[in-house]
């Protein structure tokens, strides 16, 4: 038995290295994403008539290129294009996807307001309508705006203009594990059950963030007025914790504007999973931003 007892060790320690070498792999391959970056800029007019009101269309994004393992490139590439112009668009090329979208989005303006200038045309046939009259605004930006070995938080933002007193900004983050190019959710971070604790310290840091002491006191403000406070999937991780972003209208007023609150690792370590994909920042390693 005592001469097996070095076998044993052995194998045991070199089953280690494999481990290790395996994660360093992965980091390996984390390292080698590399982004390209796609952009268009077209304004569509009615009618044909480029003195007529059009579609103003501007995309501008990042994307990962092949140079990485084609599995995982494709897995970040699918979110990405997903987040971007929806699940229609997300298992084309960067570049299709881009010019669909934008036919698309040509298509619904065509449809929506070529029979009301018609209409409008037959009764005053020189009636030249003001630009900002009629006119549609279709504008999406993406990049990379934080990674750190594994992970890389990408932000979406677009703005829509489809007629009435004003457009619609929408900022949203995705958060990728590069590892296995999938998403990251807050299911994956925050321990199950955990989510009124969560609300809780929310609630509190938006009142820190505000200078008042009571909920009351933020209501009076605005927030909370259109919605309660709650744990949200649009959320960004950074160095400096995790980022909550209310858009305009889900918890207050549009004139408040789209709404962040940021958590700090410190302040809700105790409702963390200690799996976390946070963890290596929670634990004070600082990643890069783009």
């Amino acid at each position: 038995m005592k001469a097996k007892t070095p076998l044993l060790l052995l194998g045991a320690f070199a089953l280690l290295l494999q481990i290790s070498s395996c994660k360093r792999e992965r980091n390996k391959q984390s390292d080698r994403i590399v982004f390209d970056s796609i952009s268009m800029e077209r304004c569509t007019h009615l009618l044909g008539d480029s003195t007529m009101p059009c579609n103003d269309i501007k995309i501008l994004f990042e994307y990962p290129s092949d140079s990485i393992p084609h599995a995982i490139a494709d897995s970040v590439r699918w979110n990405i294009l997903n987040a971007l112009f929806g699940p229609a668009y997300a298992s084309m090329s960067p570049s299709e996807a881009m010019s669909a979208y934008a036919a698309a989005s040509d298509s619904t303006y065509l449809s929506d307001m070529e029979p009301l200038l018609k209409e409008e045309l037959v009764l005053k046939p020189d009636y030249r309508p003001d630009l900002g009259l009629y006119a549609y605004v279709d504008h999406i930006t993406g990049k990379v705006v934080f990674r750190q070995d594994s992970l890389l938080v990408y932000e979406i933002e677009a703005f829509k203009y489809m007629g009435g007193s004003h457009g619609y900004g929408d900022v949203a983050y995705l958060n990728l594990d590069l590892r296995t190019g999938k998403q990251i959710l807050l299911k994956d971070i925050i321990a199950q059950g955990k989510d009124a604790a969560l609300t809780d310290l929310l609630w509190k840091q938006l009142m820190a963030d505000q200078g008042v002491s009571s909920l009351e006191s933020l209501n009076e403000m605005g927030y909370g007025t259109l919605g309660d406070l709650y744990p949200t999937d649009n959320f960004g991780i950074s160095e400096r914790g995790i980022t909550f972003l209310y858009n305009e209208y889900e918890i207050a007023p549009y004139a408040m504007g789209p709404i962040q609150i940021t958590l700090s690792f410190d302040s809700h370590a105790p409702i963390l999973k200690e799996d976390s994909p946070t963890a290596l920042l929670s634990a004070g390693k600082n990643g890069s931003k783009r």
